[in-house]
C-alpha cells in the first residue's frame, strides 16, 4: 500500500470516528404511546415524552403535546422544563379513556434555543363494549430456555409443535 493512500485510509478513520461520536451525542426527544395501536374508547392513553440532556450544561425546555394538530385549541399539554447536564427528562399525560373516537395523531413538540423537534405517533380509538380490541396484538416473545442443557427437551418439544 502507498503512502497516500494510507494517508487516505487514516483520514478517513478518524472522519467516521468523530462523525459516529457526533451522532452519539445527538438529544432528539422521544415519543411513546402506551399503548401503541389501536385501542378501545375504555381504555386510557398513556402519552410519554422522553428528551436526554447529553451536553456538559443545564438546558431549558419548552414541551407540547397536541392531538391532530399544531394550534392552541388542540394543544393538552405545555410545559416548560430544565434539564441538569447529563439528565433525562420523562414527561407523561393521560388521556381518559372516552376522550377520543377514530384516527389521530399525538403530536410531540419540543423546542430548546430556536430548535424545534417534532415527533409524532398515530393512534386508531375503536368504540367498543369491552377493553381489548379483540385483535392479536400487543408484545410477543418467542419461547428459548436459557440453559442449552436443561432446556433442550422443551425446545425440541416446542420445534415439534411448529411443524
Amino acid at each position: 500500500m502507498n503512502v497516500t493512500l494510507c494517508k487516505k485510509f487514516v483520514l478517513i478513520a478518524v472522519f467516521a470516528s468523530l462523525f459516529t461520536t457526533v451522532q452519539a451525542q445527538k438529544s432528539d426527544p422521544h415519543l411513546t404511546l402506551i399503548p401503541p395501536g389501536m385501542i378501545t374508547n375504555k381504555v386510557n392513553l398513556d402519552i410519554r415524552a422522553g428528551i436526554s440532556n447529553t451536553s456538559t450544561k443545564d438546558q431549558s425546555w419548552d414541551v407540547e403535546i397536541y392531538v391532530d394538530k399544531i394550534n392552541k385549541r388542540s394543544r393538552i399539554l405545555k410545559q416548560k422544563h430544565w434539564i441538569a447536564a447529563g439528565k433525562t427528562l420523562e414527561v407523561k399525560h393521560v388521556l381518559p379513556k372516552g376522550s377520543l373516537l377514530g384516527s389521530h395523531k399525538i403530536i410531540l413538540k419540543a423546542s430548546r434555543k430556536g430548535n424545534k423537534y417534532i415527533k409524532t405517533k398515530t393512534v386508531e380509538v375503536v368504540a367498543s363494549d369491552i377493553r381489548s380490541t379483540q385483535t392479536i396484538d400487543g408484545a410477543w416473545a418467542g419461547i428459548y430456555h436459557w440453559s442449552e442443557i436443561e432446556g433442550k427437551t422443551l425446545e425440541s418439544r416446542h420445534q415439534k409443535t411448529d411443524r
